[in-house]
Formats: C-alpha cells, sequence, structure tokens
C-alpha cells in the first residue's frame, strides 16, 4: 500500500478532483479486509470484518469410478437376478396321477426378496446416474443381505423338505432355479456391496 493510493477512491478517481465518491464502506483495494471506509476524500484506517474465502462446501457423496463403479455393477446385477428368481420357481415336485408341481417365488418369501432387489437396485440405479453415498452403500449392503439371509434359509427349508419326499420313490422333488438364482443373486449383491464400500475407504 502507497502513501499515494489513500486518496484514490472506490472509482478510481482522485479524491480531491473529478467525480466525487461519497463517505462509506467500500471492498478493501488491498484485500486486507472485507470492507474499508471511504471518507470521501481518502481511505481510513477503519476496517470492517477480515478478507475470508469461502470454503467449498463438501459434500458426503463421491463421484463413482473405478472399484465403486465395478461394485454398484455388480450390485445391480444381483439385483436382477434376485427380481428373476423371485418369478421363478423355488420348488418342483413330479408325483404319480398329480404330474409336475411348482411353486413360484411370489407364493411365498420370493415377495419379500422382489422387494429387497427393487430396494438395493433402485438406491444402485442412483448410484450409477451420478453420485453415490456411502450410506447409501451401507443400506444396499443391509438389504442385500437380509434378501440372502432369506435365500439361505429357504433353500435349507426346502432341501430338507425334498430329503423328506425322496423316502417315497414314486415322488421327484427338487429345490427350483428361482431359489437358487435368488441366492446367487444376493451374494453377488453383497459382494457389489463390500466392493464399494472397500474402494471408498483408499
Amino acid at each position: 500500500m502507497t502513501s499515494s493510493s489513500w486518496g484514490v477512491g472506490p472509482s478510481g478517481t482522485a479524491g480531491n478532483g473529478g467525480d466525487v465518491t461519497p463517505p462509506g464502506w467500500y471492498p478493501d483495494p488491498w484485500g486486507q479486509a472485507g470492507r474499508r471506509w471511504w471518507d470521501g476524500t481518502q481511505w481510513s484506517q477503519h476496517v470492517d470484518g477480515p478478507f475470508t474465502v469461502p470454503a467449498p462446501v463438501q459434500s458426503a457423496a463421491q463421484p463413482v469410478t473405478g472399484t465403486t463403479l465395478l461394485g454398484l455393477r455388480l450390485v445391480a446385477g444381483g439385483a436382477l437376478v434376485v427380481a428373476l428368481g423371485a418369478l421363478l420357481p423355488w420348488v418342483k415336485v413330479t408325483a404319480p396321477f398329480v404330474g409336475t408341481i411348482t411353486k413360484a417365488g411370489t407364493e411365498g418369501d420370493g415377495v419379500l426378496t422382489l422387494l429387497g432387489a427393487l430396494i438395493f437396485g433402485g438406491l444402485v440405479v442412483r448410484g450409477l446416474m451420478g453420485r453415490w453415498s456411502r450410506g447409501q452403500v451401507i443400506g444396499a449392503l443391509v438389504v442385500a443381505s437380509l434378501v440372502t439371509l432369506v435365500a439361505v434359509i429357504d433353500t435349507a427349508d426346502v432341501a430338507n423338505r425334498v430329503g423328506d419326499l425322496a423316502d417315497d420313490a414314486a415322488v421327484d422333488a427338487s429345490v427350483g432355479i428361482g431359489l437358487w438364482l435368488t441366492l446367487l443373486g444376493g451374494i453377488v449383491a453383497v459382494a457389489g456391496t463390500i466392493t464399494a464400500l472397500a474402494s471408498r475407504r483408499r
């Protein structure tokens, strides 16, 4: 700051001639404060607040790239497989005089797994469309884990019932393709969410 600059007003005109800038608070011409008082003829020593640069706003969401993107794609694939599995047979039984009977997942717990696939699938679509937060990843992991748990319990239950029916040579029973797909999709989705979470810790 030079002594001669004290008389140069906010408009850049000299305080002792030309257009007169009225006294008031103006942006500090030297950047040492937020504002400095102009008395009509020269700048004063009076300043109003420090000069600060606003800090950039930090978002909880992070861009989707690299390993995170791979994880989200696995979750999306898992959601599709789980949804398909819910619509397909979870159990298949063939017996004399009755023929083959199948029971789709949506006639039982498949309704829950289908709903779960829609939830964690919806979360991952949001991530693939733009930005993806850690909270969404954790939410998808919880739902995918619950879907996988339902599939494990139902697979064990159906397998036990199939074992009981196996004593009757005339009856052929097996775990349906839909239940196996539900289990596979759930495992893939869990692996995908864990992959996405792990990539965020780096």
